[in-house]
């Protein structure tokens, strides 16, 4: 369009609304400078004429600077607004292991993180690493650790721990009993009775949810530990 008026093809612009004028200072400006030179004699908007009156070269240069303000003000909105549902998802995503532990360098809580990587026959594989949140040091140099490595030490911790460590014992001794009732039911079995859970059976169904359950037992399962858990360069231990 500018070119075209240079050219002398055209000597005005008719527009719905200044801002529709030029996207940019720049721009904006070069329009200006045209009206100047006497070859852009006339803009005309829905409800407005813009000359080369220095008046409303001057008001032409307000509206339009108004718009580009209120354009990129809506852009920074947005990219803010986008920031807040991505902090939304990441503190609302349930992660197994989250602020159950803490970072053996700095003291501060153990955050998750998920991963994906595209897989050449299609599909994606998902894979969550845990590492410290840097709350209390943000250059803390502690390791990340996949979720199934961690997994593992947790259950070679459960080997090592007295079973009362495991402050809901009781329930999953009744979430066994039940189990066993359920299967004497299906089995046509005699009815068994409220016998005593034997310890390694407790233990065995703890590493059953640690590797086989859901994010919240797995969460119940490490909260109820009596001990505090350490994380130190991929290795979990319990506090001395």
């Amino acid at each position: 369009m500018l070119k075209d008026i240079r050219s002398g093809k055209f000597t005005g612009i008719l527009t719905w609304a200044p801002d529709r004028i030029a996207r940019n200072a720049g721009d904006l400006g070069a329009v200006v400078d045209l009206m100047d030179q006497k070859l852009l004699l006339e803009i005309r908007t829905y409800g407005q004429r813009f000359t080369d009156s220095p008046n409303e070269k001057f008001l032409l240069m307000i509206l339009g600077s108004q718009a580009k303000l209120e354009n990129d003000a809506r852009g920074v909105n947005v990219k803010q607004a986008q920031l807040q549902r991505d902090q939304i998802v990441r503190e609302t995503k349930e992660f197994s292991f989250t602020k159950l532990f803490t970072c053996g360098l700095c003291g501060s809580g153990i955050s998750a993180e998920e991963k994906f990587k595209a897989l050449k026959g299609g599909g994606t594989n998902r894979y969550v690493y845990y590492g410290c949140s840097r709350a209390r040091d943000r250059n803390c140099k502690n390791k990340y650790i996949r979720e199934e490595e961690l997994i593992e030490q947790i259950i070679k911790i459960l080997d090592k721990v007295n079973i009362n460590e495991l402050g809901m014992k009781m329930k999953l001794e009744e979430d066994i009993r039940r189990f066993n009732k359920l299967q004497s039911v299906i089995g046509g079995k005699a009815k068994i009775s409220d016998e005593v859970v034997k310890e390694a059976d407790i233990r065995k169904y703890a590493k059953h949810l640690l590797r086989e359950g859901s994010a919240t037992e797995k969460r119940e399962l490490l909260a109820n530990l009596r001990s505090r858990l350490i994380y130190k360069n991929k290795t979990l231990s319990l506090a001395d």
